[in-house]
């Protein structure tokens, strides 16, 4: 089943392969899982706020008011990592206890970079990002080819010339990255793009299995006329468009394939859940 978040008005839905089920209509950036958690980030401009689901039933939310704008979370062996674009970092929380781990901050005013997806790739945690600009929203405005996709614990680039790049993503040998801001889905095998699909509208979120890929479709905000997002999927070894699904929603965050177990455990977001900070 396909897992769907969307920000902006948006919301969270699974797709069953005929129709789409609305879980809640709460805005949501990133979505992740592991085999113990499921953490989902709640839209805040000022804030932190993350809605993390123990499989065995428990659910919890966690609010921290250090960071900011999370884009994406990233879960893996009971740790959360997610991007606090608003602070320029990434920060490492145990799913277990809420109880911050880490931080990796990165140089420059709030929001200078736009950090915004996380995936691994060999072992390595990578972030996408708009540019390594120093002040505030510099990206805003600037020339394309600045986008990079780089090593989280390093700091060095492992892709570079790109244009408001989101959604990494490691496809066996394969490297694969939405190049938003040029509408296209670029493939790489690490030394030089193999591929490049253009797709239109600003493509945001990948999910993959063994033979197709699933890309997020939304609309330009700059644009009125932008209607709804879809969902495009593509074979993965022909390269030819499979399908397009019309969304529920305008934008598209995050794209996530799931089992139909943990799809029958997602639970709407609702008030009255404890906060830890």
């Amino acid at each position: 089943m396909l897992l769907l978040s969307s920000p902006n008005g948006g919301g969270m839905a699974i797709f069953d392969q005929r129709h789409w089920h609305v879980i809640d209509r709460v805005s949501t950036t990133g979505i992740g899982s592991d085999d113990e958690f499921f953490v989902r980030s709640v839209q805040q401009e000022d804030h932190a706020d993350l809605v993390v689901q123990h499989l065995s039933g428990r659910t919890r939310r966690l609010r921290f008011g250090e960071f900011s704008d999370i884009h994406d979370v990233y879960v893996k062996n009971g740790f959360i990592y997610a991007v606090s674009t608003g602070t320029n970092e990434i920060v490492c929380l145990s799913a277990r206890s809420g109880e911050i781990v880490s931080r990796r901050t990165f140089p420059g005013e709030p929001d200078s970079m736009h950090l915004n997806c996380l995936d691994e790739w060999n072992d390595r945690l990578v972030v996408s990002a708009f540019g390594r600009f120093a002040k505030h929203r510099e990206y805003k405005g600037s020339a394309p080819l600045n986008g990079l996709v780089m090593d989280v614990q390093t700091g060095e680039d492992v892709w570079g010339q790109l244009t408001e790049p989101h959604s990494p993503r490691q496809a066996g040998a394969y490297y694969l990255i939405c190049d938003s801001g040029t509408g296209r889905l670029l493939i790489s095998d690490g030394a030089e793009v193999r591929a490049e699909i253009p797709l239109g509208g600003y493509p945001r979120g990948i999910a993959i299995t063994d033979e197709i890929v699933a890309i997020g479709i939304s609309g330009h905000r700059r644009q009125e006329d932008a209607g709804i997002a879809r969902v495009r999927t593509i074979d993965l070894r022909t390269l030819q468009l499979v399908n397009e699904i019309p969304v529920p929603f305008r934008e598209i965050y995050d794209l996530r394939f799931i089992p139909v177990s943990l799809a029958t455990q997602l639970k709407p977001v609702r008030g009255g859940w404890p906060d830890v900070r």
